[in-house]
């Protein structure tokens, strides 16, 4: 893509990228700063689809996510430790306190993550713990997509079992 028609691509999309970025986060600030650094890696790239033009904003927010995780988003989650053991244990609620009628406890969505395979556990098990797609593909020594993938299926596999109960 010649340098004027990427440009002009890019000023199309501006008021999206800027809507994305604050998806991403909700400083103003830093989405600004985000959309900037996001055109001038395009820009030094110069490749953003093929001959057509097909996919050109889908590859703009992937550039963008990724400027995202590396700058704000990719930080080691030190200040989460597992002292269980167990990667999907729970701490359970103090006994003294009452417990909604249709609460789950710890040992049902232990089982339910349980249930999960390796992959699927561990990777959905470091999400919702705090740890961003790329750092848990990292840890866990994973393509990328795996790792979304892996998040997907186990997020479907509790939302699943919620509305079997709560439905």
């Amino acid at each position: 893509m010649t340098g004027k028609l990427l440009e002009k691509r890019l000023d199309e999309i501006q008021g999206n990228m800027l809507d994305f970025a604050l998806m991403l986060t909700a400083d103003a600030g830093v989405a600004d700063r985000l959309v900037k650094e996001s055109v001038s890696r395009v820009l030094e790239s110069g490749y953003c689809s093929d001959d057509r033009g097909v996919r050109f904003k889908s590859r703009v927010y992937v550039i963008m996510r990724e400027v995202f995780d590396e700058k704000y988003g990719c930080q080691d989650r030190d200040d989460i430790k597992d002292a269980t053991g167990s990667l999907y244990q729970v701490e359970t609620i103090d006994e003294s306190e009452e417990l909604i009628e249709h609460s789950l406890s710890s040992g049902e969505v232990g089982d339910i993550i349980a249930s999960l395979s390796p992959d699927v556990r561990e990777s959905y098990v470091l999400h919702i713990t705090g740890c961003r797609r790329r750092e848990i593909a990292r840890r866990l020594q994973m393509p990328y997509i795996r790792v979304v993938r892996c998040i997907f299926i186990g997020r479907t596999a509790v939302r699943k079992y919620l509305e079997g109960r709560c439905g």
